[in-house]
C-alpha cells in the first residue's frame, strides 16, 4: 500500500522547517567576540536544514565557515544575522 493511500506522510530526510529540532550545539551567549556566537547560529541553521548527523563532519564545518565569511563579507546580510540574533537574545 502506498503512502499516500494509507494516509502516511512518506519517509524525508530533511526535516521541515516547521518540525522543532532544539538546539543542535552550545552557543555561547555573551563574549567579546560574537564571531563565535554568530558561526554558532549559521551552523545551527544550517545543521537543522542538512541534519544534525553533519555537526561533527570536518567538510560540513568547512561549509559553515564559508557560509559564515560570505554573510560577513555582505553588509545587507551580515545585519540581517545581526538582527537574528538580537531577537534569540530577546
Amino acid at each position: 500500500m502506498s503512502a499516500a493511500k494509507s494516509g502516511a506522510k512518506p519517509a524525508s530526510n530533511i526535516a521541515s522547517p516547521s518540525e522543532p529540532s532544539g538546539v543542535l550545539a552550545p552557543i555561547p551567549v555573551e563574549s567579546a567576540d560574537e564571531r563565535p556566537f554568530r558561526r554558532a547560529v549559521i551552523q545551527n541553521i544550517l545543521a537543522e536544514q542538512l541534519g544534525p548527523a553533519l555537526i561533527n563532519d570536518a567538510q560540513f564545518q568547512h561549509i559553515v565557515s564559508c557560509v559564515a565569511d560570505v554573510i560577513e563579507d555582505d553588509p545587507d546580510a551580515s545585519q540581517l544575522l545581526s538582527r537574528v540574533i538580537a531577537d534569540l537574545r530577546m
